[in-house]
């Protein structure tokens, strides 16, 4: 499962997941909320 959050200091949001018990933090480059929950539902 995958979350996504924004990042105030640059105003992008990150996507986090996990994967092989690693946790993963990536910036999506998007300023858009709503693109960023469409990327989200990619990862998952």
């Amino acid at each position: 499962m995958a979350s996504f959050d924004l990042d105030p200091t640059c105003g992008h949001y990150h996507i986090r997941f996990r994967f092989c018990g690693r946790p993963y933090k990536r910036s999506l480059r998007l300023e858009d909320e709503r693109e960023a929950d469409r990327s989200d539902g990619c990862v998952q």
